[in-house]
């Protein structure tokens, strides 16, 4: 069989063997054995069985149809390489240290070992050691050994050795060594060192150190090493080293190094510096710098002394003086502060008025009903005294108090009749008030201090 009859020309630079390869003899073209010519063609349809393949008679090679000239197929060198088509060289390469699979991945000043899948897939400026896989993942400048994973997560300008994975996950500016996962999770101008985990979790511009766990936690503007775990935690405009932890926690405006716990704790606006435990299941906001906890027991045997408790607005305060203040009753740029009363014995008192205008000359003082369930009714000291009276101006009125009976009642009697005003001490607990200090554990601060 002749040259011509192997490769009969048709004006197009394609060529049609008249016979199949199988058939062919070892006939040499150009130096090359006719099984050579074969081999490259099964290489070719190896890639693209339906690619068309043509003779160039300027190259003598056997190419695929489209591009010519350089389109030769080169052998490998390693194990597991694979051939790619290089629209830049206009040739085919083979790829040894890199994986680019998609139209446009990889495409342009790309490093070494890095791994592209998808369309455009670390397009651009792909750094060595870099893994971007899915549609637009990685594509312009992800850097060392970052690893984005779904469509367009570390899509722009992604740092060093960050990890975004979920739809668009750490898509803009993703900083170094941070992790989203999540859709849309640390989506914008995450910071470094960060964590987003969620969907929208550390949304837009999640601040550096900052942690944020759950759908929408550290959603927007969260503050530098916050930390924010649940859904909507932290979700807005989180202060800088915040804590908001539970649904809700610490939402819409939390301040600087403020600690929100519990579902809707300082759900709004909660103040620099405060602490807001909440498990009443209901919202519980803070107004000032300071701890607020709902709810709290009531324990009606306490012993020691009681911080004291804002009931209205859940808020626990405390005061070297163990003073209370209220607005002052006639001057408005004033408050008036007054002290709490001390002794050795957590005691409770009644006091009140009464007259002898009868014909016994006598009184009966009932102090309320709930007093005998908490004090002893007959260590009650009672005291009264007579109240200047016009009408007894001439005299001195003598008054005589019985002991308080089981039922919470005292008898008053006078000589004169009279207005008097009395008074009831009891005791509703005793306290050891000297203690030697090394037989008992001293704990709490200030004037707040319990023995353990």
């Amino acid at each position: 069989m002749s040259l011509n009859q192997i490769c009969s020309q048709n004006g197009t630079n394609s060529f049609k063997p008249e016979v199949a390869f199988e058939t062919m003899s070892l006939t040499t073209l150009n130096g090359s054995n006719v099984n050579d010519i074969i081999a490259d063609a099964q290489k070719i349809n190896s890639v693209n069985a339906t690619a068309p393949i043509f003779w160039n008679p300027n190259t003598l090679n056997i190419s695929y149809y489209n591009p010519a000239p350089k389109a030769n197929i080169p052998d490998g060198v390693n194990y597991s390489d694979y051939l790619f088509w290089n629209n830049t060289t206009g040739d085919w390469n083979i790829g040894d240290n890199n994986v680019h699979l998609g139209s446009g991945s990889s495409e342009l000043n790309n490093g070494n070992y890095t791994v592209a899948l998808g369309f455009q897939a670390g397009n651009d400026s792909q750094v060595d050691n870099a893994v971007a896989v899915g549609r637009e993942t990685g594509k312009l400048n992800q850097q060392a050994r970052a690893v984005a994973v779904g469509f367009s997560s570390g899509q722009q300008d992604q740092g060093e050795d960050s990890v975004a994975i979920g739809n668009q996950a750490g898509s803009l500016q993703q900083g170094f060594a941070s992790v989203a996962l999540g859709t849309q999770s640390g989506f914008i101008n995450q910071g470094n060192y960060c964590l987003a985990i969620g969907t929208y979790s550390g949304y837009q511009n999640q601040g550096e150190g900052a942690l944020a766990i759950g759908t929408n936690a550290g959603g927007e503007n969260q503050g530098g090493y916050s930390t924010s775990i649940n859904a909507s935690a932290g979700q807005f405009n989180q202060g800088q080293y915040g804590v908001a932890i539970g649904f809700a926690a610490g939402q819409n405006n939390q301040g600087q190094a403020s600690i929100a716990i519990g579902q809707f704790a300082a759900q709004n606006n909660q103040p620099a510096n405060s602490i807001v435990l909440n498990a009443s299941g209901a919202l519980q906001d803070a107004t000032n710098s300071g701890l607020y906890i709902n709810p709290v027991r009531n324990d009606n045997d306490a012993t020691f002394n009681a911080i004291t408790y804002d009931t209205v607005n859940k808020e626990l305060v405390y005061n070297s003086t163990k003073t209370f203040v209220i607005q002052h009753p006639e001057h408005d740029n004033k408050y008036l502060v007054h002290a709490c009363l001390e002794g050795p014995e957590a005691g409770v008192y009644y006091r009140g008025k009464g007259d002898t205008y009868n014909r016994l000359k006598t009184c009966i003082v009932s102090l309320p009903s709930y007093v005998k369930h908490i004090c002893k009714v007959e260590d009650i000291t009672v005291v009264c005294s007579v109240e200047d009276n016009i009408e007894c101006s001439e005299f001195f009125p003598v008054l005589k108090c019985s002991k308080v009976d089981r039922e919470g009642r005292f008898t008053v009697k006078s000589n004169i009749a009279c207005n008097f005003n009395w008074i009831c001490i009891g005791k509703r607990q005793s306290i050891e008030t000297e203690v030697y200090k090394d037989k008992v554990n001293l704990q709490g601060s200030g004037p707040y201090k319990y023995i353990e």
